[in-house]
């Protein structure tokens, strides 16, 4: 096989001592960049504080703890080692202190299921052809179609361009990506969603980073396909931007990245076969990429590997969307892999990883919600300076982060472009708290397990997932923390400024 893309090769001690020179320089760049721009936002918003409220700093630093000690950390932490790692990167192509990408050519297998997707499925199917990479072969499963979506794919399969396999009966995707590997003759299984469509180098992109053979799966930059339809598409590439293009970054870099993107991803066949294939049963991504993890073997991000996927256009389908992916965050990470928490089994970056990601997603948001009600409890009166001293935050880190993902964008120009959203993104923040509390509780409490995205027949099969007495301590544990956190830090600020 051979190492895996933008390895430096070492040449003797001088170059390594550069390689340290200038990893050191680029951590002292990134870290400048963003504690100049956590100072300025701080005096920002202390700054209206003063003006609008009359607050002074101390009393502004005891009300806004909870956002200004566990908000922000997370914004300029993530946001400060990915550019720091993306100025190291450029420093070492621009001396050429990189090694050549290796000869790594397998033959790929890339597998779409579809259901009913006769307006989309031409695209993606055309767009996979076009791909530059030229040893592989485009498997579709219809998984049951009622409209005419064998129908428009026949004529690519009878000309040979494509394998075709029709199911009478709907199953699932999960089921028609298991008839998919089955048919597969491919080393790389690449699932990509009917609705996808792929960039003409992006599977060269992603076999370059599966030439490591530490590399279990790899996960590929989703982008919004129809973001002109709507202000609410417009606000999910602005999120895709933040937590895909910057966030998976980061969770690759620190090696705690849990999700592959169902809309296209990699996986090593071996790795799939060896796990069983896909289990049914929502969020059927998320678990795959733990069954990869379970094997040791790392799941990286790979910005430069495009694909451009469809977004909910309704409020009604985006919160269906919603609810059924943090169900699936709940449900795989802590129900069904649970067990992934036994660091002395699986090993110390599961487990944190694990954490890591429930407290970016549970932690932080009912503490939020803690923290207004401590806020409201103990002065009603500051409710309101509350509410528009966090808009301005939020909007202000909100222009950051998106200024930063644009910069490293390999799409600039459409990406700048939507950075003028910032000041929606905290509404639609606040919007996306909605659909994550509902699922979050109706998954403790075990309400609506199944989910219409697979049919009734499979659920009555499918096995029900528990979650065990030590996941459920610890998953309880971190509710009820999260909750008083806010009591708790605001109290440690007021002592330590009294």
């Amino acid at each position: 096989m051979g190492s895996s893309l933008n390895v430096p090769k070492p040449r003797g001690g001088g170059e390594a001592r550069l390689r340290t020179v200038l990893s050191i320089m680029a951590a002292l760049a990134g870290t400048a960049l963003t504690i100049s721009a956590a100072v300025l936002i701080f005096l920002t918003v202390s700054g209206l504080a003063s003006l609008l409220f009359g607050w002074d700093v101390r009393r502004f630093i005891i009300t806004f703890a909870y956002p200004l000690f566990l908000d922000m950390p997370r914004y300029f932490i993530t946001d400060g080692v990915v550019i720091s790692h993306y100025l190291y990167e450029r420093r070492m192509v621009s001396r050429e202190l990189v090694a050549p990408q290796p000869i790594y050519m397998p033959f790929v297998s890339i597998i779409i299921p579809a259901l009913n997707a006769e307006r989309t499925i031409k695209h993606t199917v055309e767009s996979l052809l076009e791909t530059t990479y030229k040893r592989k072969e485009i498997i579709v499963v219809d998984d049951g179609s009622t409209d005419r979506t064998y129908e428009i794919l026949y004529p690519y399969a009878r000309a040979g361009l494509i394998k075709l396999f029709r199911k009478k009966e709907r199953g699932g995707k999960a089921a028609a990506l298991n008839l998919g590997v089955r048919m597969s003759r491919g080393e790389i299984i690449i699932p990509v969603d009917s609705d996808t469509i792929v960039k003409r180098d992006a599977i060269d992109r992603v076999i370059a980073h599966m030439a490591n053979e530490q590399v279990g799966a790899v996960s590929c930059n989703i982008k919004v396909r129809n973001y002109r339809d709507s202000l609410l598409t417009r606000l999910q590439y602005c999120e895709y931007m933040q937590t895909i293009q910057v966030g998976r970054r980061f969770l690759s870099l620190t090696r705690t990245l849990t999700i592959v993107a169902g809309a296209f991803g990699a996986y090593r066949k071996q790795i799939v076969e060896s796990m069983g294939s896909w289990d049914p049963g929502i969020g059927d991504d998320s678990d795959m990429t733990l069954k990869t993890r379970k094997t040791r073997r790392r799941v990286i991000f790979a910005p430069d590997a495009i694909a451009y996927t469809g977004a909910p256009t309704t409020l009604r389908r985006f919160f269906r969307q919603r609810r059924r992916w943090e169900k699936n965050f709940i449900r795989n990470r802590f129900r069904k892999h649970g067990d992934i928490l036994n660091f002395r089994v699986y090993g110390v970056s599961n487990p944190v990883a694990i954490l890591l990601s429930f407290f970016y997603r549970g932690v932080l948001l009912f503490g939020y919600f803690g923290y207004l009600i401590v806020a409201a409890a103990a002065n009603p009166q500051v409710l309101l300076p509350i509410l528009f001293l966090s808009y301005i935050f939020y909007t202000l880190l909100s222009l950051f982060s998106l200024t930063i993902s644009a910069s490293l964008s390999p799409e600039k120009a459409t990406d700048f472009k939507h950075v003028i959203f910032a000041p929606l993104m905290p509404f639609y923040r606040t919007l996306l708290r909605i659909p994550r509390t509902i699922a979050y509780i109706e998954e403790f409490l075990g309400i609506r397990y199944e989910d219409p995205f697979y049919p009734p027949e499979v659920w009555r099969v499918a096995p029900r997932y528990r979650f065990n007495k030590t996941v459920g301590a610890v998953v309880v544990l971190f509710f009820v923390a999260s909750f008083f956190t806010a009591i708790i830090l605001t109290r440690v600020v007021a002592t330590l400024l009294a």
